[in-house]
């Protein structure tokens, strides 16, 4: 069962990373850095939040074991601002790249994980799910729209 889960989760990652890394793609530096993507952010500091988060998930990976538990341990529009400020004035290709490494190093972990760290209910398959997953859907759709308004198509 683990070994079905395992490799679930990974089809679904590798899913999401290869619609945005399409979308990121199609950015030059110029577009990458128009305000619009969300309310305050471009694409750049959109990419940039998103490898703060998958930065955080691999330096807590391997102490991520127990429950889910119901609230964080951090304050999260914090520690959004923090990410985004910490990539500010970085090329577009370097955070892109980053985003890209991140999320090869996230798989790498999870296909070493304890199986009983992927099971439904448990702090690493939560945090996995909302960082690899969830978050990188939840963009993909704010991306879709920002293309759509721009004329920007996706890179194959």
């Amino acid at each position: 069962m683990s070994d079905i889960l395992r490799a679930d989760l990974l089809e679904r990652m590798r899913h999401a990373r290869a619609d945005l890394e399409g979308m990121f793609r199609a950015f030059d530096e110029g577009d990458a850095a128009k305000v619009g993507v969300t309310v305050d952010w471009s694409v750049h500091d959109l990419c940039a939040h998103m490898v703060g988060w998958q930065e955080e998930f691999l330096r807590k990976a391997d102490s991520l074991a127990g429950p889910f538990p119901e609230r964080p341990d951090y304050d999260v529009d914090e520690f959004n601002v923090a990410s985004v400020k910490s990539r500010r004035g970085q090329p577009w290709n370097q955070v892109r790249e980053a985003w890209g490494i991140t999320l090869r190093n996230i798989a790498h972990h999870v296909n070493g994980a304890p199986p009983e760290r992927l099971e439904m209910g448990q702090l690493y398959r939560g945090f996995l799910e909302g960082i690899a997953l969830t978050h990188q859907f939840e963009h993909l759709g704010q991306m879709n729209s920002w293309m759509k308004k721009l004329g920007i198509r996706a890179a194959d």
